[in-house]
């Protein structure tokens, strides 16, 4: 009978303690439908960003502040990217053509 009286009373502790219930919403953003001229035949990607010196590199901190340097003399990130787009254009099979256009600064 104890035992049976310790659980209620625990079971009432528990029901008198909720609180009301929250809501948490999460908004979805989408971006708007995009339509394109069927007569568009080639789209260029175009890269006009600095290329890095050579000799200082590209810099960086990581998270914990520690401070590195990139040397990479032909293939820069700005390039990498670039490239990403072109290929996920290409990819999604939009336009027949897609051409990467690198310009120097």
């Amino acid at each position: 009978m104890k035992k049976l009286w310790g659980c209620i009373l625990v079971f009432a502790v528990l029901l008198t303690g909720c609180r009301s219930a929250s809501v948490l919403s999460f908004d979805v953003w989408r971006p708007a439908k995009v339509t394109f001229p069927a007569d568009i035949v080639r789209v260029t990607v175009v890269n006009n960003s600095a290329e890095p010196n050579e000799k200082e590199g590209n810099k960086y901190k990581d998270i914990s502040g520690k401070e590195y340097t990139l040397v990479v003399p032909h293939d820069s990130t700005t390039y990498r990217l670039a490239e990403y787009i072109a290929l996920e254009l290409s990819d999604a099979h939009y336009f027949p053509e897609i051409t990467i256009f690198m310009t120097t600064l």
